[in-house]
């Protein structure tokens, strides 16, 4: 009777088996253990967006004749500042030291309360062009624009919105430049409204004043 045969299997092919589902158990705990890579900053999220810089249209010089108001007459109090005599509003007026002042455009808009203590409402947004002369470059760093109602000068108060944009930078000689203000004046109230210019110290201030309705 012929004897059984036995199928030996090679004792390298099972090492190599084995260890060929070693490593593919280990890869595949290794993948799982591992953290994946965070995103970059500029792939989460976007970089801010730095604050826009208020841009403006080219002007030209404000157009001539201009007044040459007398200064008004001194107040009681010497440490106020001088005013100009008054002008109408849809006057230029030409400074003491050169500089040309005028309200290009006086608007009837919706006030925005944008920041503590604004109170939304009926405003002007006024639009105050300086056209230099003087000779020499002129920092507008300094430049104050206010307005009152009535006779008694009844202070307004002041808004950024709807497209305030106040003066900035310098204004190089023969150049002119804009801002743009706005006040809470009511419409009942407009019939008699001042509006000043105080460019720069020491020289007096312009005085626009009459009906903006």
């Amino acid at each position: 009777m012929p004897e059984p045969r036995t199928t030996l299997v090679p004792i390298a092919g099972w090492i190599a088996a084995g260890l060929a589902v070693v490593v593919t158990v280990s890869v595949a705990l290794w993948s799982a253990s591992t953290p994946s890579a965070s995103p970059s900053p500029a792939a989460s999220s976007a970089s801010p967006t730095a604050n826009p810089t208020p841009t403006r249209t080219p002007v030209g010089p404000l157009p001539t004749p201009s007044v040459t108001p007398s200064r008004a007459k001194p107040k009681k109090d010497p440490a106020l500042p001088v005013e100009l005599k008054p002008v109408k509003p849809t006057e230029v007026v030409q400074g003491e030291d050169g500089m040309r002042v005028g309200l290009t455009s006086i608007e009837s808009v919706a006030g925005q309360a944008a920041q503590p203590g604004e109170v939304a409402g009926p405003a002007i947004r006024v639009t105050v062009q300086l056209t230099n002369e003087t000779g020499k470059a002129f920092n507008t760093s300094s430049v104050a624009v206010n307005a009152y109602s009535g006779k008694d000068r009844l202070p307004a108060g002041t808004l950024v919105l709807p497209g305030g944009v106040p003066f900035y930078g310098r204004i190089a000689p023969g150049e002119s430049a804009y801002g743009v203000y706005l006040f809470t004046i009511p419409q009942s109230a407009r019939d008699d409204v001042t509006i000043t210019v105080d460019y720069a110290a020491g020289v007096p201030i312009v005085v626009f004043q009459g009906s903006v309705a």
